[in-house]
């Protein structure tokens, strides 16, 4: 070779010399390959001498046929597509021996090196290619139906182009099967990409008809069909034809007696149900599950049911009980040495303690999925894992170990071709970035992952995709084009019946017409958000919208709504031990009191309900103190869990009220620290007309004033070129006004 040679070139060499064995012209052997340019055409050699040996249409016929397979084929596959005799067929193999790769039974190339030649030699033009797929379509069409035959057979099609014949093999029972039973139904899942859910659907329910009209399944065999086609599902995802499915299968396990099976298929049903927002359903399925798994001592089933349990307590917001329910599922996976149930009732703990605020917890929990899954060496749960140990690190503030998590957790899916996973790993890039302010970089990953999810028709992911795009659009001010995002985020989640998305769209919705204090719309879709988490019984998403209402009737002034629903909202997520809630309520109702002592001359009749020894003479100052309290109480609550809206609500409200009942100084540093907070970037316009408010107040140095004006002036015409609202347009004009007061 005209380069150095490598180690693969000598053996290759070696290998021929030895086949060579005259002696007296080993040296025009050496010449002969030494002038090769490259790894390349030394393979053409080899190929050009064992044509000369065994015939080129024999060992180009071979060889262009391992070329077209997907994974390599067996002796048997070879000698029946070839239709060489016996002898000649092992004369061939021995001749290559050297050169292919035997894997679990199938014969494939050793190197890429030989591939290219091959492809080289024999296969130029694309009609040869075509024609070897096709040889290999029509010999895998009428082969044995296996595994190893349908993956070859959906390669040949894929290769082929032809669609049709896929979707078909696809929908085929017995080869549906086959690859849905092991980690090929992620494959399943990216050849229906692109395609309609009905289509899916229909096409599915068509093939389980003939199937059951030609080969006459017994009612267990017709039981396990339904399970695996629901799955799919599921995950499309069509939840109404899932639980058809699932129903038709519990039907058929109860004519067969088979109480393992009900129980399973009855978690399966709770698990569809939450989906749907049927939680009382849901919760009189597995509650069934439950008795069945504890009366037949299956402790996994029980393990199941109880982590099913857990969940929709989870979704009703009801977290003394997922705990509970999650708690008792882990020590019944240990019991029965689940490994797998260990890492979900583990997962479901970091899910419960991550919904209430306490990230420590949550973050313990991840860990050990994380821990779990690693000694399972299962790489999708290790992805998931490691998804949600970075994500408790996100919320602890260690931001660039969540990144790191985050990574890996993309690396993973990419190394297994997992586009769901990868489209997973960049929405939580993207999260991170928004939390950081880094926009350009968060609508890079959120604009990856939805081409990912629209490609792949994951209609959930998609529906995730759009809220956080929206959100990052509203903070940049581009509130139309977030209006548009969650216009499609509620048009998908009524599609697939998810209420979550429903309620979370509506709500997103509601909060850029209260951006754009356009209060009668806000209060109508906060209105139907609070509504549907009515109806479904998720408790925490009820308390959420009950204080979102608290929040415009605020903006309008209406401060006994107001203060009312704040109220309403703080006992409620009292009750959950929801402590984000919890904090975030009770500063509202302390800016609630802080700004009635500013608007009102005489003290307000309802006050006597939430300031019960309240002083009519001085009612003023009682207002602040109480205020002051739940301020306080409330910036507590958000260090502890590091929530950091409600801190800066709360610690502006603190200022505020320091400066109403004269404590300049105190209140002077507060609105500073706040400033130069970088968690608080998007509040800087509020932060700086307030501080300007309390130097003003507090008659500082004219030139001080000045400054403070300046700068809150600039700030709110930044905010205002993003979002042009009335009270923005009213503080421009007061701090403009001051200026010319000022110059007068």
């Amino acid at each position: 070779m005209r380069k150095y040679p490598t180690p693969l070139y000598l053996r290759v060499v070696a290998e021929e010399l030895r086949l060579h064995g005259e002696h007296e012209t080993l040296d025009r052997v050496i010449d002969h390959y030494g002038q090769a340019a490259d790894l390349e055409e030394v393979f053409q050699k080899v190929l050009e001498r064992m044509e000369k040996d065994y015939g080129s249409e024999a060992i180009g016929s071979l060889l262009s046929l391992i070329w077209g397979s997907r994974f390599g084929l067996s002796e048997i596959d070879l000698l029946l597509l070839t239709g060489l005799s016996r002898v000649d067929f092992s004369r061939l193999l021995f001749a290559l021996d050297y050169h292919l790769i035997r894997r679990d039974g199938r014969l494939g190339f050793f190197h890429d090196y030989l591939r290219r030649a091959v492809e080289q030699r024999y296969l130029t033009e694309e009609s040869v290619r075509q024609q070897r797929r096709r040889e290999l379509r029509d010999y895998f069409a009428e082969a044995e139906i296996t595994l190893s035959s349908t993956l070859e057979l959906l390669y040949a099609l894929e290769k082929l182009g032809e669609e049709k014949e896929l979707k078909r093999l696809l929908v085929d029972i017995p080869r549906y099967l086959l690859l849905w039973q092991g980690l090929e139904r992620f494959e399943v899942m990216a050849h229906w990409a692109g395609s309609e859910p009905q289509e899916i659907v229909e096409a599915y329910r068509n093939s389980l008809q003939l199937w059951k009209d030609g080969t006459m399944p017994d009612k267990g065999e017709e039981a396990e069909v339904l399970s695996h086609v629901g799955r799919l599902f599921t995950l499309i995802p069509e939840w109404s034809e899932a639980e058809r499915l699932y129903e038709s299968r519990l039907e058929l396990l109860r004519e067969l007696g088979d109480r393992e099976g009900i129980s399973q298929t009855l978690s399966k049903l709770s698990h569809v149900s939450v989906q749907i927002g049927n939680l009382d359903k849901a919760a009189e399925r597995v509650a069934e599950a439950e008795t069945i798994a504890r009366e037949s001592g299956n402790l996994i089933q029980l393990g199941r049911a109880l982590s099913e349990q857990g969940r929709i307590a989870l979704s009703r917001g009801e977290f003394a009980k997922a705990e509970t329910d999650f708690t008792e599922s882990l020590e019944v996976y240990q019991q029965a040495k689940d490994s797998y149930g260990i890492y979900i009732a583990n997962t479901g703990l970091g899910a419960t303690h991550f919904a209430v605020g306490n990230y420590r917890e949550a973050h313990t929990y991840s860990v050990m999925s994380d821990r779990v899954a690693r000694e399972l060496s299962n790489r999708f749960e290790i992805a998931a894992a490691i998804a949600n140990v970075g994500m408790t690190n996100l919320y602890l503030g260690n931001n660039a170990e969540a990144m790191l998590c985050f990574r890996e957790q993309e690396t993973i899916a990419r190394e297994l071709g997992a586009r769901d996973l990868i489209a997973a790993s960049l929405w939580n890039q993207g999260h991170l970035y928004t939390m950081q302010n880094e926009y350009a970089q968060a609508l890079a990953c959120v604009t990856e992952q939805e081409t990912i999810v629209r490609e792949l028709g994951t209609r959930h992911a998609l529906i995730s995709g759009l809220n956080l795009r929206g959100e990052i659009l509203k903070d940049l001010g581009r509130l139309e084009e977030a209006l548009h995002c969650f216009d499609e985020q509620e048009e998908l989640s009524r599609e697939i019946q998810d209420q979550y998305g429903l309620a979370v769209a509506l709500g997103a919705r509601a909060g850029i017409f209260l951006t754009q204090e356009n209060y009668e719309k806000a209060l109508d879709y906060y209105q139907q958000q609070r509504d549907i988490h009515q109806t479904t019984g998720a408790k925490k998403g009820l308390y959420m919208a009950t204080g979102n209402l608290g929040t415009v009737y605020l903006a309008q002034q209406k401060y006994e709504e107001a203060i009312s629903l704040f109220e309403e909202a703080a006992r409620g997520h009292e009750e959950l031990n929801y402590l984000y809630g919890v904090s975030f309520n009770k500063v509202s109702i302390a800016k609630a009191l802080a700004e009635i002592t500013i608007d009102l001359t005489e003290m307000p009749s309802f006050l006597l309900n939430y300031i019960p020894d309240i002083s009519p003479e001085n009612w003023q100052a009682d207002t602040l103190r109480k205020g002051r309290q739940l301020a306080e109480e409330g910036v507590t609550i958000g260090t502890d869990i590091r929530t950091s809206d409600s801190i800066f609500v709360g610690k502006n409200v603190l200022a505020r009220i320091n400066a109403a009942m004269g404590n300049y100084e105190e209140a002077v540093a507060i609105m500073r620290a706040l400033l130069l907070d970088p968690a608080h970037e998007q509040e800087k316009s509020a932060s700086s007309y307030w501080l300007w408010k309390i130097l003003r107040s507090e008659n500082r140095q004219p030139e001080e004033i000045e400054k403070g004006r300046q700068e809150a002036l600039r700030s709110a015409e930044e905010d205002y070129n993003k979002s042009p609202t009335k009270s923005l347009k009213e503080r421009i004009e007061e701090l403009v006004g001051e200026e010319n007061a000022t110059k007068v």
